[in-house]
């Protein structure tokens, strides 16, 4: 390990969120439940409409860590694209300085800390990953905020092509709805198109 790195856990890098929101308090915000979140890839394709959105709600801030909580093993992790609600049985981590994101992310994504979070779970037929006494107890090697910036700098980038395409993909998935339909009525006719 780099002279100017540190052993520590997760949580000395990371932090819980946990703000509360009632259903139906702030229908603009795009709805993200565990089964929304895609396993081992960072790529989000679809949000739930706010109005399915009950109970046991939490809110989360664009760029925030989301980590599916219950049955852990299914290895959900995400960065958020935008601000938005999800329940209890997600984990919302921000880090304590926002150069060390790309990294807290990596980290949290490894199959390690995922076995890990299973590992010190509560509960046998539908086990929770805990943060306190598990997932933020997890021993890491934390680089000097220098490296973290280095690090951030090239990899955020990456990071946020990955977010932007939720958006490009939802416009795609629009476009073709409504280029379909008029086909389909014949309000576009494409019989003297050449191919």
């Amino acid at each position: 390990m780099p002279i100017d790195w540190r052993t520590g856990q997760l949580k000395d890098i990371l932090k819980l969120k946990r703000n509360s929101i009632k259903a139906g308090q702030n229908t603009e915000l795009p709805y993200l439940p565990i089964d929304v979140i895609p396993m081992k890839t960072f790529a989000i394709s679809e949000f739930k409409l706010n109005e399915e959105a009950k109970s046991s709600l939490v809110t989360f801030s664009k760029n925030d860590i989301i980590i599916g909580a219950m049955r852990v093993y299914f290895h959900r992790v995400v960065l958020a694209p935008c601000d938005g609600i999800t329940r209890t049985t997600c984990f919302t981590l921000v880090p304590h300085n926002p150069e060390y994101l790309s990294y807290c992310l990596l980290c949290c994504d490894l199959d390690s800390s995922i076995e890990y979070a299973q590992t010190t779970s509560k509960g046998s037929t539908m086990p929770y990953a805990i943060w306190d006494g598990g997932l933020g107890d997890m021993e890491i090697s934390i680089p000097s905020l220098k490296v973290a910036k280095e690090f951030n700098d090239v990899i955020l980038p990456m990071l946020e092509k990955i977010q932007s395409s939720y958006y490009e993909n939802t416009y795609l998935k629009e476009l073709r709805d409504s280029l379909l339909s008029k086909l389909m009525s014949g309000d576009i006719d494409v019989s003297r198109v050449e191919i």
